[in-house]
């Protein structure tokens, strides 16, 4: 915190973590996959992390036109991605910010991660299943939703 002549000014602190979370995956009649990514902003303020080394995916591509402006809090079902049903479940995100990396789990798959209602259908909200861009990042405006549920 600095002082001023008109009184304190508080600076927002922008070096705090911000993590990715995998929230899980559900499967479509069809059998194509709907994998769920989230993240936990702890500054005080929006972070922007460009794409690239402090965000990407591992499984190539490295840049699945993920989110790169982190609002501070919570947010849930900030990346959804269709996949197709051969999905083997390699798929992590990885962010760097404040000194910290963060990496989803690199078991995407495993039966606990399956998602169940409310979760479900906060995911797969707004996703048109059959004309979805496979392996890319669908925000909460690409999925119609009027901000991050």
């Amino acid at each position: 915190m600095a002082v001023c002549p008109g009184g304190p000014v508080v600076f927002a602190q922008t070096d705090k973590p911000v993590y990715a979370h995998y929230e899980g995956f559900m499967r479509h009649s069809d059998g194509a996959l709907l994998v769920s990514f989230g993240y936990i902003n702890m500054n005080d303020t929006d972070v922007v992390i460009p794409a690239g080394e402090k965000n990407h995916f591992t499984l190539a591509p490295a840049n699945r036109q993920q989110p790169l402006t982190f609002k501070k809090g919570q947010h849930r079902s900030a990346c959804v991605m269709v996949l197709p049903k051969d999905f083997t479940g390699v798929l992590r995100w990885s962010l760097t910010h404040g000194n910290h990396v963060s990496v989803t789990t690199e078991r995407a798959l495993e039966s606990f991660y399956a998602l169940a209602d409310p979760i479900a259908q906060r995911a797969s909200a707004g996703v048109d299943w059959q004309n979805a861009p496979r392996g890319v990042c669908l925000t909460p405006s690409e999925r119609g939703l009027a901000k991050n549920p």
